[in-house]
């Protein structure tokens, strides 16, 4: 029975220690106010579409006046919505420390294919969505030019630049990628000058393997200049016109 009483006692001493605990850690967080906000921008070696003054702009245009405000009173969801509604950012994190700061740590978006068309230009980031270009910062992606038809770039021209990105041969040879109007493609190697008729981009894995081949086990026998175009659109074979002789 007494170690029992002993028992509860202990118990009773240990929620009250933590309550009191409690409280004063309340009070400590009610007393301490944000002194500063830091922003830090995860991939910002990698892509420079935001800058801290872009995010300390975005809390300001929601009236979210955080420096000097008591921590506890901080809406960090709030803060997190508004970071988050600026287009160049993908996630972020919203968080405070016991020296006064408040962080925000964001991580951009990945532009991974410029499209430019004859009324506008975008990005296609990571996940084939959207992203309007920046005036403060050009991302040295493959370049694909003769449409704006999101539609098109986002379900056929994203897979096919996807594929060459992912490969360093292609990546390193592809300097761009023309559209006509019936959707078919020609491709501009950056060396060697010559016309590549893609077709359309459907069956592109296959196409671009035959291209590589022919770079890599063709061409070299004969010289990279030799041939004026490269015609990738017959099944099985890679039709390839040299340059007349002068």
């Amino acid at each position: 029975m007494l170690r029992k009483t002993g028992h509860i006692l202990i118990w009773m001493l240990l929620a009250g220690y933590l309550a009191l605990g409690l409280t004063f850690t309340g009070e400590q967080m009610h007393r301490l106010r944000i002194k500063n906000i830091q922003v830090e921008i995860i991939d910002s070696l990698k892509n420079r579409f935001v800058s801290r003054d872009d995010v300390i702009n975005q809390l300001k245009k929601n009236q979210l006046y955080i420096t000097g405000r008591p921590v506890d009173s901080i809406h960090r969801d709030r803060i997190l919505d508004a970071v988050l509604a600026i287009d160049e950012i993908r996630d972020a994190t919203v968080f405070s420390t016991p020296d006064g700061m408040l962080h925000i740590r964001i991580r951009q978006r990945d532009p991974r294919v410029r499209i430019m068309g004859p009324t506008r230009s975008f990005y296609l980031d990571e996940n084939g969505q959207v992203l309007r270009l920046s005036d403060k910062y050009s991302a040295r992606v493959l370049v694909v030019t003769g449409t704006d038809d999101e539609d098109f770039a986002q379900h056929q021209l994203f897979a096919l630049s996807e594929y060459i990105r992912s490969d360093p041969f292609l990546k390193s040879l592809i300097e761009e990628v023309h559209v006509f109007k019936d959707q078919t493609i020609e491709i501009i190697p950056r060396v060697g000058g010559q016309r590549i008729f893609f077709g359309r981009p459907d069956g592109y894995a296959w196409k671009l393997t035959k291209l590589r081949a022919f770079y890599e086990q063709g061409l070299p026998a004969v010289g990279w200049n030799r041939y004026e175009s490269i015609d990738l659109r017959f099944s099985n074979q890679v039709v390839a016109r040299k340059k007349p002789e002068i």
